[in-house]
C-alpha cells in the first residue's frame, strides 16, 4: 500500500548506535528546517481552500438568489396566465350574453 510505504519513509527510526551530540543537533536542525516547510504548505493549502470555500459560498449565494428571480418570474407568469384566462373567460361570457340578446331583439323584431 503506497501510504504504509510513504509512512514507513517518514519515520524516523533511532540509531542502534550512539551518534555524536554535533550530528543530533544536525539532524534536529534538518527536522526543523522539514517541520517549518511543511507547516507553510500546509498554511498554503489552508489559504487555498478558504479562498476555494469563499467561491463556492459566493457561487451558492448566486444561484439561490437566481433561483429565486426564476421563481419569483414563473410566480408572475403564472400570476399573468390567470389574469389573462379571467379576462378571456369574461369576454367569452360578454360574447355570450351579448349574442343571446341580439337573439331575444331578432326574435321580437319577426313577431
Amino acid at each position: 500500500d503506497y501510504s504504509d510505504e510513504m509512512s514507513s519513509h517518514l519515520t524516523i527510526r533511532p540509531p542502534s548506535f550512539l551518534l555524536p551530540v554535533s550530528t543530533l543537533e544536525e539532524r534536529l536542525g534538518i527536522s526543523r528546517v522539514l517541520l517549518s516547510h511543511c507547516e507553510k504548505e500546509q498554511e498554503g493549502h489552508r489559504d487555498l481552500l478558504r479562498s476555494e470555500h469563499e467561491k463556492l459560498a459566493e457561487r451558492e449565494g448566486w444561484v439561490k438568489e437566481r433561483t429565486d428571480s426564476l421563481e419569483m418570474g414563473s410566480g408572475k407568469v403564472r400570476e399573468l396566465l390567470r389574469d389573462g384566462m379571467e379576462a378571456y373567460q369574461m369576454g367569452r361570457e360578454s360574447l355570450a350574453d351579448a349574442s343571446q340578446h341580439t337573439r331575444a331583439v331578432l326574435t321580437r323584431l319577426r313577431t
